[in-house]
């Protein structure tokens, strides 16, 4: 196995190991958005002593509203510095894996329509041809599909996904990516694999044409004469 290999399918943290997943793992990706975690670390350091402070009965001259802001914003800020920073994304033979915090989607690789690399600014262009409605007069709108967004909102790159689940239900997906060009090209061969072995695994036996039974039998009465 090469170092490239090794380095693209090894486990980058103890949480990925725990990530369960059907068939050979390809490759693994993980966006670690440090600006955002940086900004709800800070959030959660200003907000949590408040919030024990106003619980012990200090601040009385503090508003209601106010103590109730605090305490609303410090438990979501801290759930945002824990689940909501890192994107994990496991490619295998079988399936795609993505998790961002307690979120994401398992998707069969059969299912998968459309994969590719994008920027924040075509992913927003996405998102907005996804909210046409599907027309018959122009070919350029697509069916619509349920979006879904796995990434902090100030991500560079990302993958966007297209699929289809097994009750008919179409999706999209933007996954963030450290580096969404290796994510999807990993993607696409795991597609053209699975589509070779599934070709393979659906064609049909050859049968021989009469002439070449016919062939076959003089050439057998041959050697049988041959040996004899």
């Amino acid at each position: 196995m090469s170092e490239e290999t090794s380095r693209r399918i090894q486990s980058t943290d103890d949480f990925e190991t725990t990530m369960e997943t059907r068939g050979k793992v390809l490759h693994r990706d993980k966006l670690v958005a440090r600006r955002f975690a940086l900004i709800m670390l800070l959030s959660t350091v200003v907000f949590l002593p408040a919030s024990v402070a106003y619980a012990l009965g200090w601040g009385a001259d503090v508003s209601s509203l106010a103590k109730i802001i605090t305490y609303v914003l410090t438990p979501l800020f801290l759930y945002l510095l824990l689940t909501g920073t890192v994107v994990r994304t496991v490619v295998t033979t079988e399936e795609v894996h993505v998790k961002w915090g307690l979120t994401g989607p398992r998707i069969p690789i059969e299912t998968i329509s459309r994969c590719e690399p994008v920027t924040a600014e075509q992913s927003r262009e996405e998102q907005r041809q996804l909210k046409l409605k599907p027309s018959n007069d122009d070919p350029d709108k697509r069916p619509r599909r349920k979006f879904r967004l796995y990434s902090p909102g100030n991500y560079t790159e990302a993958v966007w996904l297209e699929w289809t689940d097994s009750d008919g239900t179409a999706h999209a997906a933007v996954v963030g990516s450290g580096h969404a060009a290796s994510l999807s090209s990993a993607i696409q061969d795991a597609r053209h694999a699975h589509g070779e072995l599934r070709i393979e695994a659906d064609s049909p036996p050859v049968e021989a044409s009469e002439d070449e039974m016919a062939q076959l039998e003089e050439e057998t009465d041959e050697a049988s004469e041959a040996r004899s």
